[in-house]
C-alpha cells in the first residue's frame, strides 16, 4: 500500500514545490500571510492520496483565505488542476467537482474591486483544462480498478486451486496413513515398516500442506503490511464509506509471520466488502482485535437489516474464501446473525 502511494506522493510533492515556488517568488512581493496560505495549498496536495477529504477542505479554506486577504490568484491556480486529478483518481468525484467550482470561481475574482469579472474565452479554456484534469483522475482511477479486480481474480483462482489439491491430495495422503496405522495393528510382523509409511506419508502431508499454504498467500511483489497497518487501512475504508467504525485493538503478542499477515489482510479486506455491500449504509461497525502467546482473535460486528438491504443474490463465495484462506495457515472462521447484527470471528493460532 505505502509502495503504490509513494511515487504518486513523489509526483505530487513535486508539482507542489515547483508551482508554490513559482507563486511565491515571482515579481510581485507577497505578504507572510499569502505566502503562508499557498505553501498550505502546496501541502495539501502532497496529502491527497492517504486524506483526500482532509486535503480538500484544507485546500479550499486557504485558497479562499488568500482571496479574502486580497490575494489574485496566478500560478499556484494549477495546484488546484493538479487537486482535482489526484482527488478523482482517489475516487472521490463530488470533491473533485467541489474544486473544480471553487478555483474556477476564484481564478475570476477580483479582490481589489470585491466581484467576479468573467471572461467567455478564459472560461472557457480554464473549463477545458479542469474537464482534462478530471477525466485523466478517472482515467487513472479506472485503471487501478482494473488492477485491483484482475488481481482479485488471481487470488481467487490461486484459492479454488489450492482448495482442489488439498481436497484431493491431502484426502489421499489422509486415507494411506489411516490404512498403513491400521494394518501395523493387524500385522505385528510389518510393525515397523508400516509404521515407517505411516510417518513418511504424514510428513508428505505436512510438507503437501506448507506448500499449499505458500501457494494460497503467495506474497505480491510488495511488502507484506503488517496487522495495526491493515486494521487502520480498512477502518479508513469503511469510514470512507459512510460508516462508524469503532476500533479496539489488544495485541499483547504481535503478528510477525508474513503469511498469517497476508490471510488477516486478505479476510479483514473481503470482510469489509460485505459490510459495504450488505450492512444497512452509515450504521456503526465494531471492530474487536485480541492476541496472546496462542494466536489472534479477530472480531467484526456490524448493523444489519433486512427490510433496509435488497436481495443480491448472494452465493457465499466470499466466506468460502475466507474460510479456505484462514484453514489453509491452520485458522479457522466463524459467523453468527440475527435480525439485528452479523458478526464475523476470524481466530489464527501461532505456530
Amino acid at each position: 500500500m505505502l509502495a503504490q502511494r509513494l511515487p504518486t506522493t513523489m509526483i505530487l510533492a513535486t508539482l507542489a514545490l515547483i508551482f508554490s515556488g513559482v507563486s511565491i517568488f515571482d515579481e510581485n512581493p507577497r505578504t507572510p500571510l499569502i505566502t503562508a496560505l499557498i505553501i498550505i495549498q502546496a501541502l495539501s496536495l502532497i496529502v491527497v492520496p492517504r486524506h483526500p477529504r482532509i486535503s480538500t477542505g484544507i485546500y479550499i479554506t486557504a485558497f479562499v483565505g488568500a482571496l479574502l486577504a486580497g490575494h489574485s490568484t496566478g500560478v499556484e491556480l494549477f495546484l488546484g488542476i493538479f487537486l482535482i486529478t489526484a482527488i478523482t483518481a482517489s475516487g472521490n468525484h463530488l470533491l473533485a467537482v467541489l474544486v473544480a467550482v471553487t478555483i474556477t470561481l476564484g481564478g475570476f475574482y477580483s479582490p481589489d474591486k470585491a466581484r467576479f469579472t468573467f471572461e467567455l474565452t478564459a472560461l472557457i479554456v480554464f473549463g477545458t483544462i479542469a474537464v482534462l484534469s478530471y477525466l485523466l483522475g478517472l482515467w487513472i482511477h479506472r485503471n487501478y480498478q482494473q488492477h485491483l479486480k484482475t488481481q482479485r481474480a488471481q487470488q481467487t483462482r490461486r484459492q479454488q486451486l489450492t482448495s482442489l489439491l488439498h481436497d484431493t491430495i491431502a484426502a489421499d495422503l489422509t486415507s494411506v496413513i489411516a490404512q498403513a496405522e491400521k494394518l501395523a495393528i493387524t500385522t505385528p510382523q510389518r510393525h515397523d515398516e508400516l509404521k515407517s509409511v505411516a510417518r513418511t506419508a504424514r510428513n508428505a502431508l505436512d510438507r503437501t500442506r506448507q506448500l499449499l499454504t505458500t501457494l494460497n498467500t503467495h506474497p505480491s511483489t510488495e511488502p507484506t503490511a503488517s496487522l495495526p497497518i491493515t486494521l487502520d487501512a480498512i477502518t479508513k475504508r469503511l469510514r470512507d464509506h459512510g460508516f462508524t467504525v469503532t476500533t479496539t485493538t489488544r495485541m499483547a503478542t504481535p503478528v510477525t509471520m508474513t503469511l498469517s499477515n497476508n490471510a488477516l489482510e486478505r479476510v479483514l479486506s473481503e470482510t469489509a466488502t460485505n459490510i459495504i455491500k450488505h450492512a444497512t449504509p452509515r450504521s456503526t461497525v465494531v471492530i474487536d482485535t485480541n492476541s496472546d502467546d496462542e494466536g489472534v482473535t479477530i472480531t467484526v460486528s456490524n448493523e444489519y437489516c433486512p427490510t433496509h438491504n435488497t436481495p443480491t443474490g448472494s452465493t457465499h463465495l466470499g466466506l468460502t474464501s475466507m474460510s479456505h484462506t484462514l484453514h489453509a495457515v491452520g485458522g479457522a472462521l466463524s459467523t453468527h446473525s440475527n435480525d439485528q447484527e452479523w458478526v464475523t470471528v476470524a481466530y489464527l493460532p501461532f505456530p
